[in-house]
């Protein structure tokens, strides 16, 4: 291990355990270990968190703080998608 990591220990379902697993098997120039392949999910979740904060705070700067209308339309919004996802098929089901 590098000067520059420090261990983590995860407990994950075992489902994800034996995709990642193969995943890894599959593809080791990509991933060259489990640590690997959970170091890049781990980089790409807070590159997503940042871009979501930095969108926030552009909007905040281009129209303000959102107002309880902005917020209610949000949140029927997300609940409408909600229940679209919810309506969908199972992936790989027939």
């Amino acid at each position: 291990m590098g000067a520059n990591v420090k261990r983590l220990t995860v407990t994950i379902p075992v489902e994800q355990f034996e995709l990642i697993k193969g995943m890894v098997e599959q593809e080791p120039a990509r991933y060259p270990s489990m640590s690997a392949f959970v170091a890049e999910a781990i980089a790409e979740r807070l590159a997503d968190e940042h871009a979501h904060e930095l969108l926030i705070a552009m909007l905040k700067a281009e129209d303000g703080e959102p107002t309880a209308e902005d917020i209610a339309w949000a949140d029927e919004a997300l609940r409408v998608i909600e229940r679209a996802a919810d309506d969908q098929p199972a992936q790989g089901a027939a």
